[in-house]
C-alpha cells in the first residue's frame, strides 16, 4: 500500500516539474505578435452568390391556340403541375391548364352562336318573305298594264279626249310597273347584305366555338422532348400550381441540357466596372461542401435592376461551368470567386497590420526598436493592401498597438509630403480640367447663339 503511495507522488512531482517547464518556455501574454513584410503577387477577387441553370434548355409552353386573338383568353391559371425535378419522356405528361374557364366561355360562345344562328334564320325568313311580296307587287303591275294596254286597244274610236286619258293610265301603268321591279332589286341586294351579315356574324361565332372545343384538348401540356422539369422562375417566383400564364409569358417550365451549367449571379454596382468576360471563376456548391468547380465569366449585364426594398442596384453576371459534374442541378446556390486582376512582384501586408488617423497611415516596424512607420498604400482586396513606400520585404509589423503606442515617433513624413503633393497636383489638374470643359461648353454656347436665328434680312 505505502510503495502505491511512493509511486503515485513520484508521478505527481515529475508531472509539476514538466507543468512548471512548459509554463517558463512559452510565451507570455504580452509578447507581440508579428507579420513579416512579403513580396510577391497579390490577386483581387469580386465575390457573388448565384444559381445553377442549365446553359441551354427547352421550354414547356402553353399551347398558342389558347391565347387566339378570337378565343378571348388573355391569361389563364396552372390548375397541376408533376412535381419540379421529375424526369419525363417525350409526351409525357407535364402540366394541365384552367379547364373550367375555357368551360365557361365555351358555354357563354354558343349561346352567342345559337342566338347568331336565330338572326340567320330570321333573316333569311325576312328576306323570303318580302321578296315574295315584291314579287307579287311586280305581278300586279303586270296586270294594270295589260288593263290598261286593252282599254286602250278598245277605246279607239272613242273620242279623242277619251283615247288621250288611256294612253295616259297605260304610261302610268308602265311606270308603276318600272318602279316595283326597280324595287324589288333593290330590295333583292339588301336581302341579300342583311342575310351575308348574318352569315359572316354566324361563322366568326362557330368558328370560335369549334377553337374552344379544340382547346379543351389543348390544355394537357405533354412535355416536348426528353428532360428533367424544372419550374420557371420569374424575379424570383417560380411558376406552380395556381400561377397565370399568359401569350406573352406562355412558359410553364423548362426541360434543361444538364450536361453544361452556367451560374446567373448578381454584383453591386461598385464592383461591377471590375469584371469583364473571359475573367477565372472559382465555385463552390453550397450542396457539396467542400468540392471547388472551375468556370469563366461569359456576359455581365450592361443595365442594372433594382433590388426590392432598396435603393441600390445589382447587375446580372453569367459564369459558365468548365468543370463537369453530373450531381449539379438547376437552382442549386453558388459561392462564386471572381478573379478580377492580379499584381506580379509588389509589397503588401495585412490590412489588419494598418493603423491611420484623420491625416496619417502608418504601421508598427518592430525590427529593432519599434516606431511607427508612415506608409503610401496602393490597391487594396478583402485582406491585403499593397503598399506603394514605407516597408520592405523582410520588415516585422505588429499586429496591434504596443505598449506606449502614443510616445512612439513617426518615421516617414517625407513619405506624407510626397502624398500630400501629390494630391495637390492631381486636384489642380482636375479642376484645371473641369474649367477647360466648361470654357468650351461656354464657347459652343455662344457660337450657336451666334449662328443661330434672329439675324437681318436685307431684301434688295
Amino acid at each position: 500500500m505505502k510503495r502505491n503511495h511512493f509511486v503515485l507522488i513520484a508521478l505527481a512531482l515529475v508531472a509539476g516539474v514538466f507543468i512548471i517547464q512548459k509554463v517558463k518556455t512559452s510565451p507570455s501574454d504580452d509578447t507581440p505578435l508579428y507579420y513579416t513584410v512579403e513580396k510577391g503577387k497579390l490577386d483581387f477577387y469580386v465575390y457573388a452568390t448565384g444559381n445553377l441553370e442549365a446553359e441551354q434548355s427547352t421550354n414547356v409552353d402553353a399551347p398558342s391556340s389558347v391565347f387566339d386573338r378570337d378565343l378571348r383568353i388573355w391569361e389563364i391559371a396552372i390548375t397541376d403541375l408533376v412535381l419540379e425535378g421529375t424526369e419525363v419522356d417525350s409526351g409525357d405528361y407535364v402540366a394541365t391548364l384552367d379547364q373550367n374557364m375555357i368551360q365557361e366561355q365555351l358555354t357563354s360562345a354558343e349561346e352567342e352562336m345559337e342566338l347568331a344562328y336565330n338572326a340567320l334564320v330570321d333573316a333569311r325568313l325576312d328576306s323570303n318573305l318580302t321578296l315574295n311580296n315584291k314579287r307579287d307587287a311586280i305581278i300586279t303591275a303586270e296586270e294594270s298594264v295589260e288593263e290598261k294596254e286593252l282599254f286602250l286597244a278598245e277605246s279607239k274610236y272613242e273620242s279623242p279626249a277619251t283615247i288621250q286619258k288611256a294612253k295616259m293610265d297605260r304610261e302610268k301603268a308602265l311606270r308603276k310597273l318600272e318602279q316595283e321591279k326597280q324595287s324589288y332589286k333593290l330590295q333583292q341586294r339588301k336581302s341579300r347584305t342583311q342575310v351575308m351579315q348574318k352569315e359572316i356574324d354566324y361563322d366568326r361565332k362557330k368558328k370560335r366555338v369549334d377553337k374552344l372545343r379544340n382547346v379543351l384538348q389543348d390544355v394537357i401540356i405533354l412535355a416536348p422532348q426528353k428532360g428533367m422539369v424544372i419550374y420557371l422562375s420569374r424575379r424570383g417566383e417560380k411558376r406552380t400550381i395556381g400561377t397565370m400564364v399568359s401569350s406573352y409569358s406562355p412558359t410553364i417550365a423548362t426541360l434543361p441540357d444538364l450536361s453544361t451549367m452556367i451560374s446567373i449571379a448578381y454584383v453591386n454596382e461598385i464592383d461591377v466596372s471590375q469584371l469583364k468576360p473571359e475573367q477565372e471563376v472559382e465555385m463552390t456548391v453550397d450542396a457539396f461542401p467542400g468540392k471547388k468547380y472551375k468556370g469563366k465569366v461569359v456576359n455581365v449585364a450592361n443595365i442594372g435592376q433594382n433590388v426590392s426594398g432598396s435603393d441600390a442596384k445589382v447587375f446580372e453576371v453569367t459564369i459558365k461551368v468548365l468543370s463537369r459534374d453530373k450531381n449539379l442541378r438547376p437552382a442549386m446556390t453558388t459561392n462564386n470567386t471572381i478573379l478580377t486582376s492580379s499584381v506580379e512582384d509588389t509589397i503588401y501586408i495585412p490590412t489588419e497590420t494598418i493603423f491611420s488617423n484623420d491625416t496619417l497611415s502608418w504601421v508598427y516596424n518592430s525590427n529593432k526598436k519599434t516606431y511607427k512607420q508612415i506608409i503610401r498604400i496602393g490597391a487594396q482586396n478583402e485582406s491585403y493592401s499593397i503598399i506603394k513606400e514605407g516597408v520592405k520585404a523582410g520588415d516585422r509589423l505588429l499586429w496591434n498597438h504596443p505598449e506606449g503606442a502614443e510616445s512612439l515617433p513617426f518615421k516617414g513624413m517625407d513619405i506624407y509630403e510626397r502624398e500630400k503633393a501629390d494630391k495637390l497636383e492631381a486636384e489642380r489638374k482636375a479642376a484645371k480640367e473641369a474649367e477647360k470643359m466648361r470654357k468650351e461648353k461656354s464657347k459652343v454656347k455662344r457660337d450657336k447663339k451666334n449662328t443661330g436665328g434672329g439675324g437681318m434680312f436685307i431684301i434688295g
